[in-house]
This record gives C-alpha cells, sequence and structure tokens, in this order.
C-alpha cells in the first residue's frame, strides 16, 4: 500500500515512489499533525474538507485519522463516499483495513444513479443500512431498506435483514419484508435485483399486469426472478387469462467474456383453443479475436383440440471473420412451414478494400421444397472489382448471373427476372473541377443476358448480346443573372449500342429560374426535358420521355407565416398539374394552425381540405406535439409510443386534426389529442377519433394518471381492444409496453390524414 497525504497549503508529507493501482491520496484542508507516540496522522479541528481518494472511490470527511500501527483509515463527520460508477453514500464512519483491503462503514444511505444501471431504470434508487462493509468485489450490508423513494418514510419499500451486493452484478437481499409505507404486505426469503444493464424489456418489473381485453377476458400476468448471477439470469413468467387459459414459461439471459445470448420457453394452455408452443433461442460467441458465430431460432407450435398441430420455424446460424481490411461471413437459413415445405438459403459474403481497390463476392445458394413439387434450386452469384486509377479516373469489372440449378425439373422459376452480366467493364472520368462545360463521363462495355418473356404459359426466350454505354452528365451550375434572380441547370446525354445491330439514345436537360424577394421568401420555374430515340432489346435499359413546366411561389414575411403554392404545366402529355396550397399560420408560441388543399384547374373542383390546429399551455411546451399529421414543412411523424413529461399543473397540449372534403360535403376524418394536466398529481389524456365514411367514431381511448411521489397509478379504457387496464407504476422502473395509442392490433396508430396530390 502506497501512501500520499497534502496538505490545502500545498506542503507534501510524502510521495509515492511510482504509480500504482493501491495508491491512497489523501487532500485536506484541514491541518494534518503526527503523533509519534501513537503513529497516528489525524487532522487539527478547523473550516474544511478531507478528501481520500482510493481507486474509484473519493471519501469527503471533516475529520479523519491514520493509525500506523493498525494500518487503519477511518472518517468521520459529514461522510460522503462516491463510487465513479454512479453510486454515492452519505454515512457515520467510514473505516479503510489497509492489510485486508476492507471498509466498514456505519449507518448511511447509498444513492444509485440510474446510470449505474445501464438502460431499464429511470430515477435514483436508495438503499438505507446499518453497516457495510467489503472489499472492492463484494459489500455486505446490515439492515437494509430498500425503494426509489427519496423520503424519511419511503411509500414503499423491500426491508432485508442483510443484503449482498456485487457491483456491477446484482444486489442480493436476504429475510425481505414488502411494505406499504409501514404496513408490511408479505415477506419472502431471497429477493434480487440486477445491477447489470436489463436486457429483457418486454415484461413488468416488479408489478404484475392485471387488466381485461377483448382478446383474454380478464387476466392476470407476472415474472419471478429464479437466480441471477454473474453471468446468468432467469425469470419464471406466469400468466393467466379467462379465455386463454394458464401460460407458463421461462427466460434466461447469459452473457460472459466471449459469448452472450438468451433463451425463451412459454407454453400457453388454452381451454378453448388447444395449446401455444413458443420457442426462441439467441447466442452469439467470440472464438477467436475478429471470428463471431451468431445463432438465431424461433419456433411456434400451434395443437388445437381434435386439430393436427402446426409447427413453423425461422433458423439462421453465421459465422463471420473480421480483419482490419475486410471481412468473410458464410450464412444459413431455414424457414420451416411443417406440412407445407421449406426454404433453405446458403449466403457467402467476402469483402476485402485496400488505400485504391475494393473486391466483393456475394453468392446465395437457395432451395425451396413444397409438399408434390420439385425442389427449385437457384445459385446466385456476384463479383464487383473496383479500383481506383487516378484522382480522376476510376474502374469497375461487375461479373453476375443467376443460375437453375434444378433445370426443367421445377418450372416455375422459369418466369423469374434476372439480369446477368458476363461481365460488364466500366470507366468513369471525373474531372477535379467538374462544371456545365466540363462533364463527368462514364463508358461502360458489358454482355448481358435477360429473359424475354413471350406469352401467358409460354417458356421465355433468353437474349444474350454485347451492350457499350456513354454517359455524359454536366452537374449543376448556378449562374447568378441580376440582384436576387439566379439561374442554374445541368444536362445529360446517354448513348446505347447493342450487338444485334440496335441502338437508343437519350438527352436531358433541367433548369430553375429562382427569384428571391424578402429574407424568406422566393419564387421558381423549372423546366424539365428528357427525350429518347431508337430502340432496346433490354428492360433494365427502358426510358421514359417527359417535358414538364413547374412553379411554385413560397411566401413567409416572418417566421410567425407561411404560404406556398405549386402548380405545372406537362407539355408532353398536354395537361396543367393541380395547383396545391400549404398554410402554416403561428401567432404565438403555444399556437400554430396548418392548411393544406389542392385545385385541379382541368377539372375546376376543389380537392380535400386537411387542416391541423395545436394548442399548448404554456406556450413553452412546444409546437408540434403528439399528433402525426404530414404536411408539406416537413414535419416529421411523431408517434404516441414516445412518452412525453406532463404539463405543468393546469397546463396542457391539445391537437385538432380534421380532414374535409367539399365534393362530398361532409368531415371525412377527425383527430383530437388532449394531454391535461389537472392539478400536481392528476393527468388526463385522451385521443378521439371520428371517420365520417363509417360514420362513427373510430378510435376512443383515455388514460388517467394519478402521481403518488415515487409511484403512479394508471387507468386506462381501449375501445378498439375492449381493453381496461389497471397499473401500479414505480417510477424508477418505466413500463416498456405501450398501452396508449395503440389499435385493436397492438400497433401503433397512424393520425395522419394523407397528403393532397
Amino acid at each position: 500500500m502506497l501512501f500520499s497525504v497534502s496538505l490545502g497549503l500545498g506542503q507534501q508529507l510524502s510521495a509515492p515512489p511510482a504509480p500504482s493501482d493501491n495508491l491512497l491520496r489523501i487532500e485536506s484542508d484541514l491541518p494534518i499533525r503526527y503523533f509519534p507516540e501513537e503513529r497516528e496522522w489525524r487532522t487539527i479541528d478547523g473550516t474544511g474538507t478531507i478528501k481520500i481518494n482510493f481507486r474509484e472511490l473519493t471519501i469527503f470527511a471533516r475529520k479523519a485519522r491514520y493509525s500506523e500501527r493498525e494500518q487503519i483509515l477511518e472518517a468521520e463527520e459529514g461522510l460522503r463516499a462516491i463510487w465513479q460508477d454512479g453510486v454515492e453514500f452519505e454515512g457515520g464512519r467510514a473505516r479503510y483495513f489497509v492489510n485486508e483491503r476492507r471498509w466498514l462503514i456505519e449507518g448511511g444511505k447509498a444513492t444509485f444513479d440510474p446510470a449505474y444501471f445501464g438502460e431499464g431504470v429511470a430515477a435514483p434508487l436508495y438503499l438505507t443500512l446499518q453497516s457495510i462493509s467489503g472489499t472492492d468485489e463484494k459489500l455486505i450490508a446490515e439492515r437494509g431498506t430498500f425503494s426509489s423513494c427519496d423520503r424519511p418514510h419511503p411509500h414503499y419499500s423491500l426491508r432485508a435483514k442483510s443484503a449482498e451486493a456485487l457491483p456491477g452484478d446484482r444486489l442480493i437481499l436476504r429475510h425481505v419484508g414488502i411494505y406499504l409505507g409501514e404496513t408490511k404486505l408479505f415477506g419472502i426469503g431471497r429477493f434480487t435485483v440486477s445491477l447489470k444493464p436489463r436486457m429483457r424489456q418486454n415484461r413488468l418489473p416488479i408489478t404484475p399486469d392485471v387488466g381485461s381485453d377483448r382478446y383474454s377476458g380478464f387476466f392476470v400476468r407476472s415474472s419471478i426472478s429464479l437466480f441471477d448471477t454473474r453471468t446468468q439470469s432467469a425469470d419464471l413468467v406466469l400468466d393467466w387469462s379467462e379465455r386463454r387459459g394458464i401460460g407458463y414459461g421461462i427466460e434466461h439471459d447469459y452473457t460472459t467474456r466471449r459469448l452472450q445470448g438468451g433463451l425463451n420457453f412459454f407454453v400457453q394452455r388454452s381451454p378453448f383453443a388447444g395449446t401455444e408452443q413458443t420457442f426462441s433461442w439467441r447466442h452469439q460467441h467470440q472464438l477467436l479475436p475478429g471470428l463471431l458465430f451468431s445463432a438465431f431460432w424461433d419456433e411456434r407450435r400451434n395443437t388445437p383440440f381434435a386439430g393436427q398441430s402446426y409447427t413453423s420455424s425461422s433458423k439462421q446460424f453465421s459465422l463471420r471473420q473480421s480483419w482490419g481490411r475486410g471481412s468473410t461471413e458464410l450464412a444459413l437459413r431455414m424457414l420451416g412451414y411443417g406440412v407445407y415445405g421449406d426454404d433453405r438459403t446458403w449466403t457467402l459474403n467476402h469483402s476485402m478494400s485496400t488505400g485504391r481497390q475494393f473486391v466483393n463476392v456475394f453468392a446465395t445458394l437457395r432451395e425451396v421444397s413444397r409438399p408434390g413439387q420439385p425442389t427449385d434450386k437457384e445459385l446466385n452469384e456476384r463479383i464487383e472489382l473496383r479500383r481506383r486509377l487516378s484522382d480522376e479516373w476510376d474502374m469497375a469489372l461487375r461479373f453476375e448471373q443467376r443460375v437453375d440449378l434444378d433445370k426443367d425439373k421445377y418450372t416455375g422459376d422459369n418466369f423469374y427476372y434476372a439480369l446477368d452480366r458476363t461481365p460488364e467493364l466500366s470507366f468513369a472520368f471525373r474531372p477535379r473541377r467538374s462544371s456545365f462545360l466540363r462533364p463527368n463521363i462514364t463508358i461502360g462495355l458489358a454482355r448481358w443476358s435477360e429473359p424475354q418473356f413471350v406469352g401467358i404459359g409460354q417458356k421465355p426466350l433468353s437474349l444474350t448480346t454485347e451492350r457499350l454505354h456513354i454517359r455524359v452528365d454536366s452537374p449543376y451550375q448556378t449562374i447568378k443573372l441580376a440582384g436576387n434572380l439566379s439561374y442554374n441547370h445541368s444536362g445529360v446525354f446517354e448513348q446505347f449500342l447493342y450487338g444485334n445491330d440496335t441502338a437508343q439514345y437519350l438527352y436531358a436537360y433541367r433548369s430553375t429560374l429562382t427569384w428571391r424577394f424578402g429574407e424568406r421568401s422566393q419564387m421558381d420555374l423549372s423546366y424539365w426535358l428528357q427525350k429518347h430515340r431508337g430502340y432496346t432489346p433490354f428492360r433494365s435499359d427502358t426510358l421514359t420521355s417527359y417535358e414538364n413546366l413547374d412553379w411554385r411561389l413560397q411566401i413567409s414575411p416572418s417566421q410567425k407565416f407561411f404560404l406556398s403554392a405549386t402548380t405545372g404545366l406537362d407539355i408532353e402529355r398536354d395537361f396543367f398539374r393541380d395547383l396545391l396550397l400549404n398554410l402554416r399560420w403561428q401567432p404565438s408560441q403555444g399556437m400554430a394552425l396548418d392548411l393544406s388543399t389542392g385545385y385541379s384547374l382541368e377539372r375546376g373542383k376543389w380537392q380535400d381540405i386537411l387542416g391541423r390546429l395545436l394548442l399548448s399551455k404554456p406556450g413553452g411546451l412546444g409546437l408540434p406535439t403528439y399528433g402525426t399529421f404530414v404536411s408539406y414543412y416537413g414535419f416529421q411523424p411523431t408517434p404516441f409510443a414516445e412518452e412525453r413529461p406532463a404539463p405543468p399543473p393546469g397546463g396542457f397540449r391539445s391537437e385538432l386534426t380534421f380532414r374535409y372534403s367539399p365534393s362530398q360535403g361532409q368531415w371525412t376524418r377527425v383527430r383530437l389529442f388532449l394531454d391535461w394536466s389537472i392539478t400536481r398529481t392528476l393527468r388526463f389524456e385522451t385521443l378521439l377519433g371520428y371517420s365520417g365514411v363509417l360514420r362513427k367514431m373510430d378510435i376512443t381511448q383515455f388514460r388517467l394518471t394519478k402521481d403518488l411521489h415515487c409511484y403512479q397509478i394508471w387507468a386506462i379504457y381501449n375501445r378498439e381492444r375492449r381493453e381496461f387496464r389497471v397499473f401500479f407504476v414505480i417510477k424508477a422502473f418505466p413500463i416498456f409496453q405501450q398501452f396508449f395509442g395503440t389499435s385493436d392490433q397492438g400497433a401503433f396508430l397512424d393520425t395522419s390524414l394523407g397528403q393532397v396530390y
């Protein structure tokens, strides 16, 4: 043990000869005196603190002593112990026995930061105890109380006669009583709390899941921890429902230095539908440095009463070798459909790169078997080489083809489309300073093979011939005309020559004239032209012709107002495009109105009107809120799955979206979302929807949340699922299931109203 002491005045009493992991560093604002008779260092009473650093532990105190004879370091008065991984302890007195490398802390309270657990914990956890002792690898506590409630008398707690903590692994409580306030609900002999990042997030932690829905009727679901070691953990999953019967299973996770994975097995025995079995296994094993083996196995079996059992499975195994310049992977995927056949696919993928070249080899061997049919066997292979010849020239060589291994035994694959390149060589030239008059040039020479489908029920023919492709494209170039007026344009020319004496060419030109007025407003006039002449024998080279003139106007005098209009003329087909109008008005931070519609210039009719009204109080809650209204302003959909913090007391968020059809004279769809904090502890959320086509409410959902400091009580009603649930939710352990904003199938609701085209 090395020992270093420094005073706040900068005086160094002793220093270690070299850095060491066992170095104990002491820094003090207080005077420190050495007593030769007792062979002790002691702090002298005064104003300040003493700081003790040892590995990942830092201790602050107002009084300390170190005995050279007993080899004991002792700190007390205002004691705070902080570990770097997010654990903080406040207590009465701490002792460190140097020879034994053991700590002893008497009385206090430990705080575990959420970051200490990785994922799955959202609030600090507290452990109040009579004493704690141990080493860096194991801590033993006496008379401990564990809770996420920070009050002197917690609303709920787990009280244990003894506790054992393995840092970074688990906390084991023995002779535990479950308390609600000061009332003991029941006792258990042993309870384990994992201190590792949580792997499973599909089950509710600690609390049971109780409710009723249209598929299960009344149900109760929960899980019980069987064991939780440094490398493994397992839970017993229990599920009972009125209509689906009894379900039980095991969820097992394991992780070591070289391998990790999990195994789940669940059985549901229904008195009405029979037996359902689900098995899944995922595994990763680092066999050697850079060599990784992965496995996945998922199997489901349904056995109805007086019926035939049906089994479906999905299995995948892969071996991947990685090194600095590339990787090689061999994978096998198998899909089983019981008596209906199975699929098997082998995949080989090899990639390697150097400073100037890249090589990729990719091949798949697929076998599909169905009862009463020949096995379909296919081989797809691709080899690609890309090389940088110079700063301006690149070269690529590609070989790709599909081989029908079963020939005419299985004729169903004769109508599969595949383009074979046997081979294809291309050169690309990109000037260092490209411009409209200094274009990019690509030259490709290939031998292509493509099936030609002649008629229904007839075997396709195969066309194989040479192909020469030349492409010249000029990148966009902007020309400043005058003041706020600018012009940008680009052009493309392509020539195709084929070995069967056919050819085609293409030319294209794109340009935009832009006039900017004000800080945020502009008008654009765009002309796009593409024409092609000739003939191609390959479907992959089929080209289209178009000629368009488009007009766009955007007016935004301030950030509170935005108006846009878009229309155009299709010169090729001789018709006007619809006029699209979009408006956003946000007079304040807590209010915004969006409107979108269109007008058909050809038919003289208005299209549907889409709208969204956003309100919030206070305005600082921000807009948009929960909705998934998609307009022309680049707003991204916000799923209901994303939980938002509650508004302040008396505050709310709301979103009203609607779609009105002028041609039908009716509201085709209306959606309302409201998030309202009635009081500091009571929150109300609702999602309502009306369908004008069905002429009824198609979405009706409510969630009432009662906040009780460290935990919440949820009451959820979902008419689409015919479901009512009540949850006892501990804030520190968030629920990962989403029961609000979901459809009758459990999928997240999309409340968008579409777009006007």
